[in-house]
């Protein structure tokens, strides 16, 4: 069995932590991940944490999304697992 891999991550510094927890009202685990993300204010993590479907782009745009989606539908059609 292949060994398990190690998470490593950048420092990051508690007191900016807490108050970005404060701020955007989350764990200050959840605020310390948000930050790492290049997520650094309360309303940008809301809109992270609870997005709206109006702010997402037309998944039609993707190259090869319908061959994608006809593919899945076929399968299914035909009784197999997707």
């Amino acid at each position: 069995m292949a060994p398990m891999a190690e998470w490593r991550l950048a420092p990051s510094c508690p007191e900016r932590i807490g108050a970005f927890a404060r701020d955007a009202g989350v764990s200050q685990i959840l605020a310390g991940l948000l930050l790492r993300r290049g997520v650094v204010d309360a309303r940008d993590a809301g809109r992270f944490l609870s997005p709206d479907a109006s702010g997402l782009h037309d998944p039609s745009l993707l190259l090869g999304a319908e061959a994608a989606a006809d593919l899945l539908v076929a399968t299914a059609r035909r009784g197999k697992r997707v």
